[in-house]
């Protein structure tokens, strides 16, 4: 006795399908960002900026700000440096986020978000004391 197979797909067939195919391609990128700053928290080497596997979270383009004498170039995707020292939960200790800013210059990030908000100045010398060597 031979069965058909119904090659039709149903309304549900196709939304698990489209679900599943949407989570492997969120995962991949997701997991490289996670082991990255795994890496970081726990003290492995950080990669260099040049070394940068392809399939790796990296900001590989640019954006110019403002414009006239007053344009500058920045990476297109700026790091954002609230959590560092403002957050609700606990957070790593200050040479960790030191090495989470330096991984973001690695991973070429030029732009970094603060703010007075986050407490008096204290981001910003957190930040600049992280971001103390690189001149570029």
């Amino acid at each position: 006795m031979k069965t058909e197979q119904n090659n039709e797909m149903s309304r549900r067939g196709f939304l698990k399908r489209t679900a599943l195919a949407g989570a492997a391609i969120c995962i991949a990128p997701t997991w490289g960002k996670v082991t990255a700053a795994e890496k970081v928290i726990t003290g492995e080497s950080a990669i260099s900026h040049t070394t940068i596997p392809s399939g790796m979270a990296a900001v590989r383009t640019q954006r110019t700000l403002g414009s006239g004498k007053a344009a500058f170039t920045v990476s297109a995707m700026g790091y954002g440096c609230m959590g560092l020292n403002h957050n609700r939960s606990q957070y790593p200790s200050k040479e960790k986020e030191i090495a989470l800013v330096r991984e973001a210059v690695e991973r070429g990030v030029t732009l970094f978000d603060t703010a007075e908000s986050y407490g008096y100045h204290v981001n910003e010398k957190l930040v600049g004391e992280a971001l103390k060597g690189y001149t570029d």
